[in-house]
C-alpha cells in the first residue's frame, strides 16, 4: 500500500511498523521550535526504513527560531530526532544530510537514540561552522526518561557516513 504525504512529520506518523519511508530531494525542517504549535520528529514503537533520494540533495535542517529559544529555560532547549523501537529488526536512515544551523545556546544532537537499534547509512552529519552544540549521534535511554522501560538498550550500526565536526 503506497500513501504519499506532504511532510515527513506526516509520514512517521503514519508509517505501520515494518513500513517504508522514500523522501524526496528538498530540504526538511527539524525543529519542535520553529513555531508554538510545531513538533519535533520522532519514532517510538517501531521499527522503519527511511530513505532519502541522495545524500547531496535530501537535507534534514535543524534550525530554530532564536526568538523562541530565547525565553526557554536551559533544560529546554535540545533540538534532536527521537528513535525508540522495540523491534529486533533495526531502524534505517539512509541517503541524508543532517546539517545545524540552530543559534549559540541551542543543543543539538542530530539522532537521538533512546531505545533499540538504529541503523545510519550513506549520511553526512555536517555539525561544523555553528555556534551551538552539536553532537552526530547520542545513544542514551536516559534521553527520554522513563519511558524508555518500554524499549531495549540503545545501539548504533554506522556504515559510509561522514562525520564533519562532530562532538
Amino acid at each position: 500500500k503506497q500513501v504519499v504525504v506532504n511532510t515527513l512529520c506526516e509520514a512517521l506518523r503514519r508509517v505501520e511498523n515494518g513500513g517504508t519511508i522514500f523522501v524526496e530531494k528538498g530540504t526538511y525542517e527539524i525543529s519542535s521550535k520553529t513555531s508554538m504549535d510545531s513538533s519535533a520528529y520522532f519514532l517510538y514503537g517501531k521499527s522503519v526504513s527511511i530513505y532519502g533520494a541522495n545524500s547531496a540533495e535530501c537535507i534534514l535542517l535543524y534550525r530554530c527560531d532564536e526568538e523562541l529559544v530565547s525565553d526557554l529555560e536551559p533544560s529546554s532547549k535540545l533540538e534532536t530526532f527521537l528513535l525508540a523501537s522495540n523491534s529486533n529488526v533495526p531502524v534505517l536512515i539512509k541517503r541524508f544530510t543532517f546539517r545545524n544551523e540552530n543559534p549559540a545556546g541551542v543543543n543539538t544532537k542530530f539522532l537521538g537514540v533512546a531505545g533499540g537499534t538504529v541503523q545510519l547509512e550513506d549520511c553526512i552529519l555536517e555539525c561544523g561552522g555553528s555556534p551551538g552544540s552539536v553532537d552526530g549521534v547520542y545513544t542514551n535511554s536516559r534521553i527520554c526518561g522513563s519511558f524508555s522501560a518500554d524499549f531495549p538498550p540503545p545501539y548504533l550500526i554506522v556504515r559510509f557516513c561522514v562525520f564533519d565536526r562532530c562532538g
